[in-house]
């Protein structure tokens, strides 16, 4: 399951710069939290988890395909993250959408397994979901369900509390963030999760358009306006 946008600036000799469009993101005052889920050790998502915790809670997964370069690199967010590391993409991320980064969370499709027996199987039309093959899901008309579903069981008192905190700290190799274990944290991002309501979750790949450089081929490139307005699209 991803996700992406951008777009490309063009300079005329004489005449004047084109300003970029106002990003509506920066109006917001979400609590972003951006996920990079890797199979066979590749990275193969980049999505932010958007909550709009001010207002009535609105909250939207915003993904970015990873064969989408990084705006101004040169190189897909792939490679990116094997050539600059996960601090230089999260900067990347929060350019991209001009929105701060709360915190991480790196994950490892191997390590769904131990996720699934938290929180149990998820039936999609009486279908079983392989979490295992998430991060690379084809998108679906059953998405928001799912990602819905996922979010209601990980926020149960008792998996968000208990589960997921020892999960953190006996897998550090396949599951890792940057969030603060502490009793205090927790209780704080709770309070928020508790409000959500999952059935409302919005799903939200980014568009990719295809742009040809001699000696390159196709490169995928994300639409700038729509970076910059997304979150604000999507929560406010």
């Amino acid at each position: 399951m991803a996700g992406l946008l951008w777009g490309a600036f063009f300079l005329i000799p004489g005449a004047p710069a084109l300003s970029q469009p106002e990003s509506l993101n920066s109006q917001t005052d979400n609590l972003n939290v951006l996920f990079l889920g890797f199979e066979d050790e590749e990275l193969a998502m980049v999505a932010v988890y958007s909550i709009n915790h001010r207002d009535r809670f609105q909250s939207a997964a915003v993904f970015f395909p990873p064969q989408g370069q990084v705006p101004g690199q040169g190189m897909d967010f792939r490679r990116y993250y094997r050539e600059a590391g996960l601090l230089r993409l999260r900067q990347a991320v929060e350019e991209c959408l001009r929105v701060p980064i709360a915190y991480q969370v790196t994950i490892k499709n191997s390590i769904m397994d131990e996720v699934e027996q938290i929180t149990g199987p998820i039936l999609v039309n009486g279908k079983r979901v392989d979490l295992k093959g998430i991060f690379t899901m084809a998108p679906g008309p059953q998405d928001e369900e799912i990602l819905g579903e996922l979010v209601r069981r990980l926020t149960k008192a008792e998996v968000y509390f208990w589960h997921l905190p020892r999960l953190f700290l006996k897998a550090r190799y396949y599951i890792s963030t940057d969030f603060p274990l502490t009793w205090d944290n927790l209780r704080l991002h709770y309070r928020i999760a508790s409000n959500l309501n999952p059935r409302e979750l919005r799903k939200f790949i980014l568009s990719l358009e295809p742009q040809f450089t001699p000696g390159t081929g196709i490169t995928w490139h994300f639409q700038e306006e729509q970076l910059s307005r997304v979150l604000y699209d999507l929560t406010a």
